[in-house]
């Protein structure tokens, strides 16, 4: 889950324009939702209710009133919460790798707990800067002072706390931690907070967690609800954070040390063979100034020691290496074996973007195919096929995305999709290969289980889930006559067979509250993945006796079971800190032990239970009172949010003298900002209104701007008594108004690993000048002797726009897209009769090539503009050589080409200053050329200038003063034949995007 945006005026998009929403509108929150979904949505009134008084309870907090949308049309598993403007949106398709709680119970704890963390903070200071800037001062102090691993990290010990479930409970959500302090040790915490591109780093989901549930455990609830009302009392104070933390962990830090020295004893004296630490010498070499810095060192003693406690007692299973360990962390994951013995895997990693690769026995690996994004269930195979789900966008609505169904076809090379209503997910092929078993999901969250024909696509037959229920990761079973599949029920999974003819059940295994995944089924066994031991390993059932017995002990888990009946092996994927690892297991060498008593239990999230003394219990006895009214899109047309006595205008990305007002409403529909601002030639400033209308297919936009300007300049008028023409100094006043109106069609032609964008857009812009005064600003010249009148004139502009971008998928290490192509068309021209501005056409192409080694990158850039003779008020659309004025001829071309390539991953932080992750280089070379003329002493001058230059650009992917918001910060130092001169440029660019 992708939970918190604290960027301003933040849309993830819309639903289809048919949709008939509704909603319940209550004191404490508003549901907005499609009408097809009202009773879910009355169920989660009622969670949102029972929520209010636990959800907050250790934070001693109930939120203000807050409004949630629902999004039911989405392949998507996913919640956010943003706060300019203020909402949650919940996407509400179950995913198939969830754990066992139900999904909704699942997103609506852990979104909720981001309303309290944001909502707690608009108090003192804050709520003073809430007057003057409106949400978005919560927003801006949020991004400022909390960490990504809090805001998440306190949220999954909520969903952990309030429930018998939570990824506190999860092994598979430990083990990349507990492998990395193991094999690794503790990361600096700019490079754990931050992340890396040297090493993989958990995320901050799982880093939060472990800060957040530790303290919270070790010193009490009231050490973070201290931090939040310190940040949103004071948040001028820059260490505000920090400092809390630090007074809060030294009056009970002390306590914590000789809590860990009588654990140490007690396992030393118990005869474990651990490690013997001077806890009081960690102590010290923990303390730091910056209390996050503190906490964060103690917490990685703790598990790390921890972890080697549980580590010394597994007894863990030899299984045989089918790969060599790679350098850079990569995962291999779900193994098959194709028609000639080849291991098939899935593969990524910071360096592979998601592959399906084959190994020969030798050890060769060849790449297969690259599917698009998959939602974490692998692969099948059969008869040369592989079969997997992947995302399919929609060609406009970004909330109607689909789950569909792939094949590829490894001896023709030939791609399938499979047409089919709703989203499907898992698919596996049967035994000959004809048929197809999937996980079908409506728009209600509903699972059915369907079968459709391998070669038509149409379906065969569908088994429906009961109430409550929720179908997972089925196989087929028994000559493809049964179904076995995990049923997700009432907070528990279990192991059921179902027979396809009748539909009758056969309960296998009641897993509870344990998490269970990846079936594989033959005729003996049932295998699959089990966290029972704490840590995630291969179980199987067996048939015979129903015996449910261990097979492997992996030291951080084990994954992806695949039986090989031929040769009795178990193939499975291992954990390390260098990712999954593919190996192999004679099954008869397997443990084989006979699961007995209870499942392991997660310490922290006990604790964390224990200490909240709450259970997400919502009363689904009253579901009718929750009142249900259509909610109009006419009544909600505007929302505004923010505000300031700046001018801030989003879209444009700018910010000037004056005043301004943002709104957005909760459909993300409509877009405005209004306001004035102090513009550079308008003595009085401008009055400034932008709208953009995103309802129906095309996007409307309308831009006015309103304002007198006025102008100094020497300017030549006819002398009436001498009749010849004098030079005044004059000044010159008007009004203004300048307005844009354009309609824009958003075509998404993205599938697989494919993103692809065509955008045709038309644009109609007047500008009206009107109310000339003009005045002679020199006594020495008497304004009678002067016509001074300058006519009203309006000037109409046409732009017609072409672009279209595509690119595939990248890993995390490209610097670009390895293939891509960008290309953009304008027309540009003015149908006044009057007033003629003149024309203009460009082009402009950009493509991405492979370069020389991994993740280098060849760019060449292709630019061409054309004008009219007459043109006045056009600027250029191509980009000009680096390093020399911008071309202005009648004819311009540029073609540019780098060269891109990483030089060292260094992860070097400068204290709390900088965090440096990646350095990079680049070569370039531009040429341009411009041709033209221009009158001089009434004398006609042509041009043909050809420019050329070249350089080296040194950039660095950075961090600064442990902010979020990544940097790329370096120079740029060329040469250019125009002047022949040396010339530098300071290089700068962001990103929100992380």
């Amino acid at each position: 889950m992708s939970s918190v945006s604290s960027a301003q005026y933040y849309s993830t998009g819309q639903d289809p324009a048919n949709t008939k929403w509704k909603q319940i509108n209550t004191t404490d929150f508003r549901i907005v939702f499609p009408a097809e979904y009202e009773a879910k949505a009355r169920y989660l009134a009622a969670l949102f209710q029972d929520l209010k008084n636990k959800g907050g309870k250790d934070l001693n907090h109930i939120p203000k009133k807050f409004s949630v949308i629902l999004h039911t049309q989405s392949a998507t598993s996913n919640g956010m919460v943003a706060w300019a403007p203020k909402r949650m949106e919940l996407y509400g398709t179950p995913p198939q790798n969830d754990e066992t709680q139900a999904w909704l119970d699942h997103l609506a704890t852990h979104e909720y707990r981001h309303i309290i963390q944001i909502d707690k903070l608009e108090r003192g200071f804050t709520r003073v800067l809430n007057a003057f800037l409106g949400q978005q001062a919560t927003a801006l102090v949020l991004g400022l002072y909390l960490p990504a691993w809090f805001m998440e990290g306190d949220a999954v010990c909520s969903e952990t706390a309030l429930s018998e479930s939570g990824r506190g409970r999860s092994a598979e959500f430990e083990q990349e931690l507990r492998a990395q302090l193991l094999e690794k040790g503790a990361y600096t915490y700019d490079k754990a907070a931050l992340g890396s591109y040297k090493d993989f780093v958990p995320n901050r989901y799982t880093l939060g967690y472990y800060l957040v549930g530790k303290s919270r455990v070790h010193y009490g609830d009231d050490l973070w609800n201290t931090a939040l009302k310190k940040i949103g009392e004071a948040p001028m104070k820059v260490n505000c954070l920090s400092t809390s933390l630090k007074r809060g962990l030294l009056n009970k830090r002390e306590a914590f040390f000789q809590e860990m020295k009588k654990k140490q004893a007690a396992y030393l004296q118990a005869g474990f063979k651990i490690e013997s630490l001077d806890w009081t010498e960690v102590k010290e070499l923990n303390t730091y100034r910056d209390g996050k810095l503190m906490l964060y060192a103690d917490v990685m003693s703790e598990l790390q020691w921890e972890w080697q406690v549980q580590d010394s007692i597994i007894e863990k299973t030899q299984a045989d290496a089918l790969i060599e360990k790679k350098v850079i962390f990569t995962n291999y994951r779900y193994p098959h074996l194709d028609d000639q013995a080849d291991l098939l895997l899935m593969k990524n990693g910071l360096a592979d973007a998601l592959t399906i690769v084959k190994l020969d026995a030798k050890g060769n690996e060849e790449d297969v195919f690259m599917p698009g994004f998959d939602y974490g269930t692998g692969f099948d195979y059969k008869n040369n096929k592989l079969l997997w789900s992947e995302y399919q966008a929609h060609l406009r609505w970004q909330h109607a995305d689909k789950a569909v169904i792939v094949s590829y076809d490894m001896q023709t090379g030939n791609q399938k999709k499979y047409k089919l209503e709703n989203n499907c997910f898992a698919p596996v092929f049967s035994a000959d290969g004809k048929k197809i078993l999937t996980v079908e999901v409506d728009s209600n969250g509903e699972s059915t289980l369907l079968i459709i024909d391998e070669a038509s696509a149409k379906p065969i037959s569908r088994i429906a889930a009961k109430e409550q229920e929720f179908f997972m990761t089925p196989q087929w079973a028994k000559k493809d006559q049964s179904i076995v599949l995990i049923i997700q029920a009432k907070g528990a999974k279990s192991l059921v067979k179902i027979d396809i003819t009748n539909e009758k059940r056969e309960l296998l295994y009641q897993a509870g509250t344990t998490n269970i995944s990846q079936l594989q089924v033959s005729d003996q066994y049932v295998f699959f993945t089990s966290s029972h031991t704490g840590i995630d390993n291969i179980f199987a059932y067996k048939w015979e006796n129903r015996q449910v017995s261990q097979l492997t002990s992996s030291r951080f888990g084990a994954r992806d079971p695949f039986y090989l009946p031929s040769e009795n092996k178990l193939y499975y994927s291992d954990y390390s800190s260098d990712g999954y690892q593919p190996v192999k297991l004679d099954l008869n060498s397997c443990m084989w032990k006979v699961q007995e008593g209870d499942a392991a239990k997660f310490a922290l999230a006990e604790q964390l239970s224990d200490q909240l003394g709450e259970k997400l219990q919502p009363d689904t006895t009253k579901l009718d009172h929750w009142q249900v009214e259509p909610y109009s899109r006419l009544a909600h047309t505007f929302n505004f949010h923010s505000w300031a006595p700046l001018f801030v205008s989003p879209d444009e990305g700018s910010i000037d003298v004056g005043i301004s007002a943002s709104s957005q409403n909760l459909l993300n529909t409509l877009f405005t900002t209004l306001g004035y601002k102090k513009e550079e030639g308008f003595d009085n400033g401008q009055f400034y209104l932008n709208l953009s209308y995103q309802r129906f297919f095309p996007i409307f936009n309308s831009k006015l701007e309103y304002g007198k300007a006025s102008f100094a300049y020497f300017g030549k008028r006819e002398n009436t008594n001498t009749e010849e023409d004098d030079t005044l100094p004059l000044d010159t006043e008007w009004r203004q108004l300048e307005w844009e109106n354009s309609v824009t069609l958003p075509f998404n032609l993205s599938s697989g690993k494919h993103a692809t964008f065509l955008r045709p857009k038309f644009s109609y812009t007047i500008y009206q000048f009107a109310n000339y005064q003009t005045r002679i600003t020199s006594p020495e010249f008497n304004p009678q002797l002067y016509n001074l009148n300058i006519a009203d004139r309006t000037i109409e502009e046409l732009e017609y726009q072409l672009f279209f971008s595509h690119s595939i998928k990248a890993s995390q290490r490209d610097l670009q897209s390895p293939w891509a192509q960008f290309l953009q068309f304008d027309y540009r021209t003015s149908p006044s009769k009057d007033s003629n501005a003149g024309n203009v056409w460009s082009g402009i192409g950009q493509f991405n090539f492979p370069g020389l080694a991994k993740h280098h990158g060849i760019s060449l850039y292709a630019g061409y503009q054309q004008r009219s003779k007459f043109n006045k008020g056009f600027g250029n659309a191509i980009k000009s050589p680096r390093g020399v004025s911008d071309l202005f001829g009648l004819d311009c071309s540029t073609i540019s080409l780098d060269y891109r390539l990483p030089i060292a991953y260094p992860d070097w932080n400068m204290g709390a200053l900088a965090y440096i992750k990646r350095v990079k280089m680049a070569a370039f070379i531009d040429y341009g050329m411009e041709k033209g003329e221009f009158v001089s002493d009434e004398n006609l001058f042509q041009y043909d200038n050809r420019i050329t230059s070249a350089g080296l650009e040194f950039t660095a992917d950075m961090h600064v003063l442990r902010l979020p918001v990544p940097l790329n910060l370096g120079f740029r130092l060329g040469y250019e034949n125009e002047t022949n001169a040396v010339f530098g440029n300071f290089l700068l660019s962001y990103s929100f995007d992380f």
